[in-house]
């Protein structure tokens, strides 16, 4: 096998990892005034939902070019958890609570 050479190819994917935090403080110290989601940005047409403890919504974007500031509808809400479900577009989907704290 002298002189003889293999050429062969690999496909790298390379999965943009999110870090979902979870907690903001949306006091306009910019600290936390805003839900930052860490990666979203690799998945555009990600569909983000936040809803009270009592299931209303108040919070639902697809995209997250305009982060949830703890408000809905531009009226301030109640310091405590909050649920989330986030669908990537892929079939992927991540839930998990987010607290406001005032």
């Amino acid at each position: 096998f002298e002189g003889c050479t293999t050429v062969d190819s690999v496909k790298v994917e390379v999965l943009n990892d999110l870090k979902i935090y979870t907690g903001l403080t949306p006091n306009d110290d910019n600290v936390n005034d805003v839900w930052v989601i860490r990666g979203i940005q690799a998945y555009p047409d990600a569909r983000i939902e936040v809803f009270s403890q009592w299931g209303q919504p108040v919070y639902s974007s697809v995209g997250y070019d305009d982060p949830w500031d703890g408000k809905n509808e531009g009226k301030v809400l109640p310091f405590g958890p909050y649920y989330y479900v986030i669908n990537l577009g892929n079939g992927e989907v991540k839930n998990g609570t987010v607290t406001l704290l005032r």
